[in-house]
């Protein structure tokens, strides 16, 4: 009995026991292969071998010699478990003489060579294969981001990109730094804001040689422009003429007072707030132009700026009366709103930012906790809406931070019933003046 439990207790021993793994190796390296084949001095080549079948537990060790001189490669690699190919690099100096040389990877009786030739650096010719600024339009004040491509990538020791602008308006840094076997750089410019003409200007960029351009437009002019000052604004009753600095021939522009409805000019310059705020027309003040000949300009413009100054802290305009959205300007064809700016707080305690383009809506949330740094109290704001025939974007203190694709166009339809309202929503709502803006409003323009 006791030798039938002993004999019992080993076969179950060895049906437990993990079977050994086959045979130290039984993978053999299949194939080796260096690329670029041709590298210059300063640069590097990926080399890939490859085994018969995936690694075990324990890897598949492979040996590497190089019979080039000033050239550095690893003296083993692994292909680690469960793979069957390892990549390394082998890399030159800036110093290393041209030549030809050979890369051998070896593992048990199999060695398989993979040849390489390195030129020196002169006899490397670099291309800038792309350079692009965006936006390529600019208004003075804004910023462009440029992006250039260089081939093939820069060598280990790094190279230098020289920008050059064609004009004064559009300053560039001197020199960007590539770093080595980056293929790419980057640089941005700044449109002046003493900028006072249209200006087609073009940016440079040569690295070892190569040279790429791109245009770069900065257009100060406006198709529309209403500061919100004084002389603009001489009087603040109801049905005062309201005249902007760049009106086109045929609009009217009046301002209309109701009840305890104010308008309050900056005193520090231009802008207008007006109150009192709310879902509501009786008690409220703003501005509206009329026109048979709207089509002129906003089917020929392509953006739409202004400035908002807060008159409320993030808490404070949490606290106001639900709806609190304020209406900084709101553009109505014959159908429907065309273009149109509003901030609101929501249920879901987010500062948004409502905005519209071509008859398309969309809202904008400012990141929680920076309400107040973008748009606290006494904080002023530069909102800018953009857009072309498929997208529309805002525009948040020079940063486009929201883009919204048109999907189908729509075609606006322009008379003697659009309005275009400053301080409130449209008079074609319910004879407009709900929800004026106090906060203020300055800088509007159109282009």
């Amino acid at each position: 009995m006791k030798r039938c439990i002993l004999l019992l207790l080993t076969i179950l021993m060895a049906a437990c026991k993990k079977p050994p793994e086959p045979g130290p190796y039984t993978q053999t390296l299949s194939a080796f292969t260096c690329a670029p084949v041709s590298v210059g001095a300063g640069s590097a080549s990926s080399c890939t071998a490859t085994i018969s079948a995936a690694a075990g537990t324990s890897g598949f060790p492979i040996t590497i010699t190089t019979t080039g001189t000033g050239i550095t490669a690893p003296k083993s690699v692994t292909v680690g478990w469960t793979s069957s190919k390892v990549t390394f690099n082998v890399t030159t100096t800036a110093s290393t003489p041209a030549q030809s040389a050979t890369i051998t990877a070896s593992a048990g009786t199999v060695k398989i060579p993979a040849g390489i030739s390195v030129v020196a650096s002169a006899a490397i010719t670099y291309t800038i294969t792309a350079l692009t600024c965006t936006p390529a339009k600019l208004i003075p004040g804004e910023s462009t981001s440029c992006t250039g491509t260089l081939s093939p990538a820069a060598p280990l020791s790094g190279l230098a990109a020289s920008i050059t602008s064609s004009s004064a308006n559009l300053p560039v840094p001197a020199s960007v730094s590539i770093p080595g076997n980056s293929s790419s750089f980057k640089f941005s410019s700044t449109a002046s804001a003493l900028a006072t003409g249209i200006e087609n200007d073009t940016i440079t960029a040569t690295v070892a040689g190569a040279t790429k351009t791109v245009a770069v437009t900065i257009d100060p002019s406006a198709k529309f422009q209403f500061r919100l000052t004084a002389t603009e604004m001489p009087s603040l009753m109801d049905s005062a003429v309201v005249t902007p600095v760049i009106k086109p021939t045929g609009w009217s522009g009046a301002l209309t007072v109701r009840g305890a409805g104010t308008v309050t000019l900056s005193s520090t310059g231009s802008g207008a707030s007006f109150a009192a705020a709310g879902n509501q027309n009786t008690d409220t003040a703003y501005v509206n132009f009329t026109s048979g000949s709207f089509g002129t300009v906003f089917n020929n413009s392509s953006e739409i700026s202004c400035y908002l100054k807060s008159a409320y802290s993030f808490a404070e305009r949490q606290a106001l009366p639900s709806p609190n959205m304020r209406s900084a300007f709101e553009i109505y064809d014959a159908n429907g709103s065309w273009w149109s700016l509003n901030t609101y707080t929501s249920t879901d305690n987010m500062l948004r930012i409502g905005f519209g383009a071509k008859g398309y809506a969309a809202v904008y949330a400012i990141p929680a906790g920076t309400e107040d740094t973008v748009f606290g109290k006494g904080v002023t704001m530069k909102l800018r809406i953009t857009w072309d025939a498929s997208s529309f974007s805002l525009w948040v203190n020079g940063q486009q931070v929201q883009t919204n694709s048109i999907t189908q166009p729509k075609a606006p339809s322009w008379g003697t019933t659009s309005a275009f309202t400053i301080g409130a929503r449209n008079v074609r709502l319910n004879g407009g003046g709900f929800y004026s803006c106090d906060d203020t409003v300055a800088e509007f323009m159109m282009r």
